[in-house]
């Protein structure tokens, strides 16, 4: 649903029906009938109150604002807020429209007051949209980014001016503060999930004619990160439900070369990681998460990324908790494992120019970790804003087709929202002509992937199959309410019509 922050302006217009206040009085109408959500700032009623009180007498004044706050919600002013209001000419002007950052349109008869914004529309000019939807895009990170955008802009001014722009201040407290929230001693950032995964393999000492357990679906990185050190990627098939790796297949497939297993944390859900520990201890394994996926998902209330021996984590673009461009991290309890990575990622180094150990260059730039310290702090909010829309989904489709199942003991944070359809790449085109963008996650399991054709001959009997009919819808945060409902009906007439 489209959410909308109300200037005093429009909302003086309505009480005193001052000219073209029409106009005005058709956007409360739409918030009245819940086709929008309106907001304003606690700054504003205390403008509208005094003007009123002038205009009109006590009472009125009362009755008018008890009707706003029925239907309007009121928006505090943070610190944060105020800081950034200095810049503004008008002071009021400068938090109100900071506070409404994160809100779909800002209304306002006096737009030469604001910066330029596309958001920013008068009355008129707003009820010239088209409500209608007619398009979704499978992921819209603009979204985000208006929340987070002026925090953004004061570290990157700050980087630029201090010209410290690989692994200073930003990337050592990122490092802190992610192991904290994951719960773990140790958090090292790479420059990408791959390399994250690569270097904890050859951390636990992984080398050529070692076989590593993982499952074939998944993304080919998880598999390549096994084959650059000369192991043996086996892989196993998956849980008919959650998709993620089955831990009795990996018992089975269990040999002498045999030294790790990694289980993926798929599209937000945490894999069994009880059983699969209980597995590794009774043969002496390494258990490596791949938690690419997995960003503040929970197994039994305890973090994906504190679940094993060690962890890897990506934080491309579309990830839960993403940064500009590709980058990742490791996180672990054990503490000679994080010394290894350590070195391993920074050529082998502790001090500059003294060299222990051949490693490599996976360092990560501070302007992809100022943007992770911004973007960590509203994690939990965007995750639980991808759940809300997961539930949507799961309460419109679930007579339709096959919904995504959360085991009991997980809290799923959807970095994907994955169905399960008959004739799924007629439904998708479909869809696609309708203005529903969707994508496969993923078309063709690994171990049917031309690159490992010739290294791994197996059958995956249920991997196959799923791989033929799932299907990931859009979800996001700020994904409107809307267009779930429209993505929803689509699917809902396809299918009527197969």
């Amino acid at each position: 649903m489209l959410k909308v922050f109300l200037d005093a302006n429009v909302i003086l217009d309505i009480f005193l029906k001052r000219e073209r206040y029409e106009y005005s009085l058709a956007i409360l109408e739409l918030c009245k009938r819940g086709l929008i959500q309106c907001y304003t700032s606690s700054c504003i009623i205390g403008i509208v109150n005094y003007i009123l009180e002038k205009e009109l007498n006590r009472k009125s004044t009362r009755d008018f604002l008890r009707e706003l706050l029925s239907y309007v919600n009121i928006i505090p002013i943070k610190n944060d807020d105020i800081l950034r209001a200095l810049n503004f000419k008008d002071f009021e002007d400068g938090m109100n429209y900071h506070s409404s950052i994160f809100l779909d349109y800002f209304i306002t008869w006096n737009k030469k007051d604001y910066p330029k914004d596309e958001r920013i529309l008068t009355p008129e000019e707003f009820l010239r949209l088209d409500f209608n939807i007619k398009s979704v895009p499978f992921l819209d990170l603009s979204r985000i980014l208006k929340e987070i955008l002026p925090e953004i802009e004061k570290g990157i001014y700050e980087i630029l001016f201090t010209s410290k722009f690989v692994e200073d201040t930003n990337v050592k407290l990122f490092e802190e503060e992610f192991a904290k929230y994951c719960n773990v001693k140790h958090c090292i950032v790479t420059n990408s999930g791959t390399s994250a995964l690569y270097l904890a393999l050859k951390a636990i000492g992984i080398k050529p004619g070692d076989e590593v357990i993982l499952p074939a679906n998944t993304f080919i990185a998880t598999a390549e990160a096994i084959s650059l050190l000369g192991a043996k990627p086996v892989f196993v098939d998956i849980d008919e439900y959650t998709y993620t790796i089955n831990p009795e297949e990996i018992e089975k497939n269990i040999t002498e070369k045999t030294k790790a297993v990694i289980p993926v944390h798929l599209y937000g859900q945490c894999c069994d990681m009880d059983y699969i520990n209980e597995i590794a201890e009774k043969y002496g394994l390494y258990v490596i998460e791949d938690a690419c996926q997995a960003h503040g998902a929970e197994y039994k209330k305890r973090k994906a990324g504190s679940l094993g021996h060690i962890a890897a984590f990506s934080f491309y673009p579309s990830k839960n908790l993403g940064t500009i461009g590709e980058g990742g991290a490791i996180t672990t309890n054990d503490d000679e494992l994080a010394e290894k990575v350590k070195l391993l990622k920074n050529h082998g180094s502790r001090k500059k120019y003294v060299h222990e150990i051949i490693g490599g260059n996976f360092r990560l730039d501070e302007i992809k970790g100022l943007v992770l310290r911004v973007k960590l702090k509203y994690l939990d909010k965007w995750n639980n804003m991808r759940r809300d829309a997961a539930k949507l989904y799961n309460e419109n489709l679930k007579d339709t087709v096959i919904v995504p199942y959360e085991a009991s003991y997980n809290k799923h944070v959807y970095h994907l929202y994955v169905i399960r359809i008959k004739k799924r790449d007629l439904v998708r085109e479909e869809l696609l002509k309708r203005g529903v963008e969707t994508a496969i996650h993923y078309p063709v399991p690994i171990h049917l992937q031309k690159a490992f054709m010739n290294i791994s001959k197996v059958s995956l009997p249920i991997t196959e199959r799923i791989s033929r009919e799932i299907l990931s819808l859009p979800l996001f945060p700020y994904i409107r309410y809307e267009e779930i409902l429209y993505v929803c009906k689509n699917i809902k007439d396809i299918v009527s019509c197969l």
